[in-house]
């Protein structure tokens, strides 16, 4: 799972949670108008999130080991992520 803080109260506003999953996320980038967010971890998988209604738009594998990085395109039409098999997907 992972959470959504707004630094002005210090609280969490949001989690988001894959009851299929419960391993760590190690990476987290937002699309140009924040209403997603993607998130990639331990399970080696890429998760789309939909940040208004909390759930999983769709997810994206390829990566045989820890998704550690990723970063979007200037445009938002490509997403670069990078795992601890030293591969890079876009």
């Amino acid at each position: 799972s992972a959470m959504m803080w707004d630094l002005r109260t210090r609280g969490a506003v949001g989690t988001f949670k894959d009851e299929n999953m419960n391993l760590p996320v190690l990476s987290c980038v937002f699309n140009d108008d924040s209403s997603q967010a993607i998130t990639g971890g331990i399970d080696e998988t890429i998760k789309v999130w939909d940040i208004r209604k909390e759930k999983i738009l769709y997810t994206m594998e390829g990566h045989n080991d820890c998704v550690t990085g990723m970063e979007l395109s200037p445009d938002g039409r490509f997403l670069l992520s990078n795992s601890m098999d030293n591969s890079l997907i876009t």
